[in-house]
C-alpha cells in the first residue's frame, strides 16, 4: 500500500481550514497554540518514524521450490487501523527476497500492519486464535503477493530474533513506497505556504502541519495510475468482525500471582482435513505434570495449574479430544499437548 495522491484542490482546502483555524488560536490564546504546535511536532515525528520490529515467524515455502521462510511483521503507523470492526486490514509487504547464512539459503518477506494491530493480534495476543488468525492472512497476503505456496506450521522466533534481515534494508523497502507520494506532499505544501503565508509566524508550522497532512493522506488510500503496485488489504474473518469483544485490550496486572504462561504453536497437514496441532506451554514455576489440571474438548484447550498458572485457548480447528496427548518435560518445564486436527 503506497500513500495516496491527495489532489491539490482537496489538499489546499484542507490547509486552509488549518490555517484560519490556528491563525485564531495564535492570536486568541497563544499558550494552547504553542502547546499545540508542540504536541502536533511529537506526534508527526512518531507517524513520520520507520516501521519498528515486532515480531518474526519461521515456515516453509512448498512450492513452486521448498525453501525456509522468515516473515517480518513490523508496526508501522503510516499504515491506517481500520475504522470499524467491518473494515479490511491495510497492509503493506515488501518483495521476498533471498539470504544466505550458515544454515544455507533462506527467504525473508517482511509485512507492516498498524501497531494497534499487532498489540491486539500480534506476538502478545492473549488468545492464540486470534494470533493464528493474523499470521495465517499474513500467508494468504505473502501467496497472493508472490505466486507461492505456504506452509501453514510455523514457530514464532523468541524476544531476541524479532527480525531477520538487515534491518536498515528492510525498513527502505517499506520507506521506499512512500517516497515519490512524500515527495509530491512537500511540493504541494511548499505551493500552499506560498499560497497562505506561515502560520502565526511560527517556524515550526510547516512541520506540524506536512505531519498531520501526511497522515491524512496514508488514511485516505486511493489506488492511481502513479501507484502500480497492487497491495491487497487483509480481511479479518465474520467470527472475529461480528464479536469486537473477542479480542481485548493486552495489559493488566495479574491478580494474586496468578499468571499466563508463554506458549508456542505449531501446525502440520497430511491433507487437506487431517493434520495436528501442538501447543507448547512454558511452565517455569512447574516440577511434576502432577500440578497441571488439563481440560481438552473439539474447540478449546483449558489449563490450570493452582496458585501459579492459568491459560484458556481457543482452538481454530476441530480436534479429536480423545486422542489427544499431553507430555511434560522437565527440562525446559514445557507442556507438549498434541492433539489430531478433525476437519471435515
Amino acid at each position: 500500500m503506497a500513500a495516496s495522491s491527495f489532489d491539490q484542490k482537496s489538499m489546499i482546502n484542507q490547509a486552509q481550514h488549518i490555517w484560519t483555524m490556528l491563525d485564531e488560536m495564535a492570536a486568541n490564546d497563544p499558550t494552547s497554540y504553542k502547546k499545540f504546535i508542540e504536541r502536533h511536532i511529537k506526534e508527526g515525528k512518531e507517524e513520520m518514524a520507520p516501521p519498528k520490529p515486532h515480531m518474526c515467524i519461521r515456515t516453509v515455502i512448498k512450492a513452486p521450490q521448498k525453501e525456509t521462510l522468515y516473515v517480518n511483521f513490523f508496526g508501522w503507523h503510516r499504515i491506517p487501523v481500520p475504522k470499524t470492526p467491518d473494515d479490511s486490514v491495510p497492509a503493506m509487504g515488501s518483495c521476498i527476497e533471498k539470504e544466505k547464512d550458515d544454515n544455507g539459503v533462506h527467504a525473508i518477506f517482511s509485512v507492516a500492519f498498524n501497531p494497534k494491530v499487532l498489540e491486539e493480534f500480534g506476538r502478545e495476543a492473549k488468545n492464540l486464535a486470534d494470533q493464528d488468525i493474523l499470521v495465517n492472512l499474513a500467508l494468504d497476503y505473502i501467496e497472493d503477493l508472490n505466486t507461492v505456496k505456504c506452509s501453514r506450521s510455523y514457530i514464532i522466533l523468541p524476544k531476541d530474533n524479532l527480525y531477520k534481515g538487515s534491518l536498515p534494508k528492510l525498513q527502505k523497502s517499506f520507506t521506499k513506497k512512500t517516497s515519490d507520494s512524500d515527495k509530491k506532499l512537500n511540493e504541494d505544501f511548499d505551493e500552499m505556504i506560498k499560497t497562505f503565508g506561515p502560520l502565526g509566524g511560527s517556524s515550526d508550522s510547516k512541520g506540524s502541519l506536512l505531519e498531520q497532512l501526511a497522515t491524512i493522506a496514508v488514511e485516505d488510500v486511493t489506488p492511481t495510475a502513479s501507484s502500480p503496485e497492487k497491495e491487497p488489504k487483509i480481511i479479518l474473518p465474520d467470527a472475529i468482525k461480528s464479536k469486537p469483544g473477542l479480542i481485548k485490550e493486552i495489559g493488566g496486572d495479574d491478580k494474586g500471582g496468578i499468571e499466563t504462561p508463554k506458549y508456542e504453536i505449531e501446525k502440520s497437514w497430511n491433507d487437506k482435513n487431517h493434520g495436528m496441532c501442538c501447543v507448547k506451554i512454558f511452565l517455569p514455576k512447574v516440577t511434576s505434570v502432577s500440578e497441571c489440571e488439563l481440560d481438552i474438548s473439539e474447540d478449546d484447550l483449558s489449563l490450570t495449574v493452582p496458585e501459579k498458572y492459568s491459560f484458556k485457548l481457543k482452538l481454530v480447528d476441530p480436534i479429536d479430544d480423545e486422542k489427544s496427548k499431553a507430555k511434560f518435560i522437565k527440562k525446559s518445564h514445557c507442556l507438549m499437548v498434541t492433539m489430531p486436527i478433525i476437519k471435515k
